[in-house]
């Protein structure tokens, strides 16, 4: 992934613009109909540093930025210097690029870095692969999956489940007590965590103590896996 976000040219406008492109969808997981629809009014570096994502018949949401592309936006609103609805990531026409723009220009930066990381010759780097890889990173940062869910625009939290690896529930399992270990299926002791849904699984991790979130977090996936 870091050689891909590396790979664009910087001294040139589709470069900056490509750059500014893999980093966002690295950093937010969208999809490319997302991202294809920002525009410079949707970035957001006040006091709540995030970008807004419109998604058609899913909940929008504001997804936080890092800082390396906090600093990268900063530049590249400056050379823009564009309307609010202008879009963030414009062809050289000025028009947004397309669907297939981004596929197009997410296929160049492999090409140029494979010649650093030969290794990518032998995958297929898709735009839905570095969707995945956002979703795999963030639970191995300890991000915990009603986040992920929200950050990836997940309609139900089921589909997050996949994203918890064998480390997540090895930390899951190391976070946990004797006596919370002796009592992990105890229905008398977690009533309302056994049915597994995505509304219990919410009415048990908020407000709860670090222990009794990881209970709810490792019966959960143990039972999804």
């Amino acid at each position: 992934m870091q050689a891909i976000l590396d790979a664009p040219d910087m001294t040139t406008f589709s470069g900056r613009r490509d750059q500014i492109l893999l980093l966002l969808l690295y950093n937010t997981g969208a999809r490319e109909s997302e991202i294809a629809g920002l525009q410079i009014q949707d970035v957001s570096l006040g006091s709540r540093v995030s970008i807004h994502i419109r998604s058609k018949g899913r909940q929008n949401r504001a997804v936080p930025l890092w800082d390396k592309t906090v600093r990268l936006l900063r530049a590249w609103l400056k050379e823009l210097d564009g309307k609010p609805d202008s879009p963030l990531l414009p062809n050289v026409r000025g028009n947004p690029l397309t669907r297939s723009g981004i596929t197009q220009r997410l296929e160049h930066a492999v090409q140029q870095a494979t010649a650093s990381e030969p290794s990518l010759q032998s995958q297929r780097i898709s735009l839905h692969l570095i969707r995945h890889t956002t979703a795999m990173h963030l639970p191995q940062s300890e991000v915990e999956l009603t986040v992920v869910a929200t950050w990836l625009g997940h309609e139900s939290i089921q589909t997050t489940y996949q994203y918890a690896d064998l480390e997540s529930k090895k930390q899951a399992l190391a976070s946990l007590n004797p006596p919370a270990m002796k009592n992990l299926h105890s229905s008398a002791r977690m009533p309302s965590c056994s049915s597994l849904t995505a509304s219990d699984y919410a009415h048990c991790g908020v407000g709860k103590t670090r222990q009794q979130a990881a209970t709810t977090r490792l019966h959960i996936i143990q039972n999804s896996a």
